[in-house]
Order: structure tokens, then sequence, then C-alpha cells
């Protein structure tokens, strides 16, 4: 088990990231990690929250292994971003059976007020890797004292 609050934040990235992508489906339904304690069933879905780092290991290894066949990740971020990757590579490092699906970088900022300058770089990554089947952004900061018409901008683009 992870042995510190840094080790267990960046577990929590790695959660966020793999799960959040909707790959996590087997035939058991089994949710990981309820809040209240109990296992309800969904369909043929696992349903992992923010509290599923400390459950890795009943993550069937085929589901891993999907991840990282299928997963083709475009990640623009900043600084604060790069705490996601950090994150993978430490959980690489504790477990090798955590292996990293094919993310490709670029340091930019996601845009602030409207601004969408992060859109092009985006489409002429995905135009040239159509491959490619997730993209993420992440703010550092600004969406925090973004307005409506910024976040509208960035929803619409």
């Amino acid at each position: 088990m992870f042995k510190s609050t840094s080790y267990y934040w960046m577990v929590v990235a790695l959660a966020f990231l793999f799960l959040s992508t909707t790959l996590f489906c087997s035939k058991s339904g089994k949710v990981i990690n309820d809040d209240n304690g109990t296992d309800p069933v969904f369909g043929d879905s696992i349903i992992a929250n923010h509290i599923a780092s400390g459950d890795f290991d009943v993550i069937p290894s085929g589901i891993v292994d999907q991840a990282d066949d299928s997963l083709k990740i475009f990640y623009g971020h900043t600084s604060h971003g790069s705490q996601i990757i950090t994150g993978l590579d430490m959980i690489e490092a504790e477990n090798s059976n955590y292996v990293q699906p094919t993310i490709h970088e670029i340091s930019d900022d996601l845009g602030h007020a409207g601004d969408t300058s992060w859109v092009p770089p985006t489409r002429v990554w995905l135009d040239e890797h159509p491959d490619y089947n997730v993209v993420i952004w992440s703010w550092c900061g600004g969406c925090s004292d973004n307005n409506s018409a910024g976040i509208n901008a960035y929803l619409n683009a």
C-alpha cells in the first residue's frame, strides 16, 4: 500500500484519469469501494469513486491491460498538471502491472476569460493522430476566477 499522502493523491489522480474514461467495465458489475460500504450493482460497470485508490488490487488485470492497450491520451497542462504524470510514474514504479497508456503531453494553458488558443493545437493533433481517443486539459488556477462567459467559451469550443 502507498505510504504517504503524496502517494495517495497520485493514486487518486491515476484513478481519475483511468476510471473516468469508462473503460472499466466487467461482467461482474462490481462497484469498487462505495461510500456506504455496500457493493451495489450497476449493469456491467465497475464504479470507482475518489477513495478507490485503496482497492487497486481488485481491478481485474484484464481491465488494466485493456486501458494500457486502448487509451491514447492527448494531455495539455501547465505545471500543476504534471502531477498526474508524476503520479502515474510513481504508481508504475510501485507496481509494474500499472504500465502507463500512451500519453502525448503539451505544455500550454487551457485559457482564461474566453481564451481558446488551446483549441487549434488540440484539433491539429487529433487530425494528425486519429488513433488518440482521450483528450484531457487541466487548468492551473484560471478557473477559480473565470467568469461564466469564459467557462461557456471553453465548453462551446
